[in-house]
């Protein structure tokens, strides 16, 4: 019984749930062969990325690597972390909504989430926000576990402790503008040290290999 070839459109959502994939397009060619361009986040090295989309296709779609022309476009990318570029909150009532936009080397994420309560609410909202645009970094769940204001030497400090999974991270920043600023910096604080770890392995994983050949 032959097979049925999955569709372009399916082809793009299972690869573009791999994290590290930042967009993918799929199609056929006049042959029929079935090609996929990935375009990576500046986090992910394409290896990675390449070994993630591969496994997906096998185990999603029952794909063979050698069905498929798999080609990773990765921006070019410097020593850096992502920063924060915008942060927007609305209060309506008891309701609290946040959109942040978080930018490295002219890649832009964005994250939005929303909450009910009082103050306390508007923290934790906008480090959830921070956090719903950085999950597609990873294949844990991802979520802030503590948000705390505090008083050091005179000085207002936001510090947050963020999970990805069974890893738990702490991130801090002054308070420069206001204390919503100060927790969305403190928030990507705690993740980029978890992924400036993710890069150093990787880098050390690839010199380890290019030793051996």
């Amino acid at each position: 019984m032959t097979r049925e070839a999955p569709e372009p459109q399916l082809v793009e959502r299972v690869v573009e749930a791999v994290p590290g994939v930042r967009r993918a397009r799929a199609g056929r060619s006049p042959e029929g062969s079935l090609w996929i361009r990935v375009l990576v986040l500046p986090e992910h090295c394409d290896a990675e990325v390449r070994r993630g989309i591969l496994a997906a296709l096998v185990g999603d779609l029952g794909l063979a690597p050698e069905e498929v022309a798999l080609d990773i476009l990765s921006p070019p990318v410097g020593p850096g972390r992502r920063r924060l570029t915008s942060l927007t909150t609305t209060r309506r009532g008891r309701r609290f909504s946040a959109t942040v936009a978080l930018e490295r080397a002219g890649d832009v994420l964005v994250g939005e989430a929303e909450g009910c309560g009082g103050r306390g609410t508007g923290q934790a909202t906008v480090a959830a926000a921070v956090l719903d645009a950085l999950a597609r970094l990873f294949d844990s769940e991802v979520r802030c576990e503590r948000v705390e204001l505090l008083h050091v030497g005179g000085e207002a400090v936001a510090v947050v402790i963020v999970t990805v999974g069974p890893q738990r991270l702490c991130g801090s920043a002054p308070v420069v503008l206001d204390d919503l600023d100060a927790v969305a910096r403190a928030t990507l604080d705690a993740v980029n040290r978890l992924v400036e770890g993710l890069r150093g392995a990787e880098a050390s994983a690839q010199l380890s290999g290019s030793a051996r050949v």
